[in-house]
């Protein structure tokens, strides 16, 4: 199976619900425990969480070996940060092999499903011609 990288960028920062990342959505997970949870389910190699605040990452996962919590600096955890940017980050401290398949989860689309995740590698896979699926 290929390598899979899992980046899951998740700042505190947020104009209309301060700190949405880390607040319980439903009745148990934040939003980004709930990105967690799918990258773990739809088994992804290594997971990384690029955050400006680490300690609100639960810290009982840092136990399972796959996850990796990247403090990302301010100039990179702005609300006009460049996502590509924040990716590039994460790859330059969490290096992989070269054709490593790279699967963004942002954290607000919470009704994403390890199936989805799944979908999205199955495809990618089977089109050899195509650099990125959304």
């Amino acid at each position: 199976m290929t390598h899979t990288l899992a980046i899951i960028p998740a700042r505190s920062g947020s104009k209309g619900i301060p700190g949405k990342n880390f607040r319980r959505f439903g009745v148990v997970l934040s939003l980004v425990d709930h990105a967690i949870r799918a990258a773990e389910y739809a088994d992804i190699s290594t997971i990384v969480v690029s955050t400006d605040t680490p300690e609100r990452v639960l810290p009982g996962r840092l136990s399972q070996g796959t996850l990796t919590i990247l403090r990302r600096p301010p100039e990179l955890a702005q609300d006009d940060t460049p996502m590509i940017d924040v990716v590039q980050h994460a790859l330059a401290c969490i290096p992989g092999p070269q054709d490593q398949i790279i699967v963004l989860l942002q954290p607000t689309q919470p009704l994403r499903t390890p199936a989805h995740v799944e979908a999205a590698i199955a495809t990618l896979d089977a089109h050899q011609d195509a650099d990125s699926v959304v």
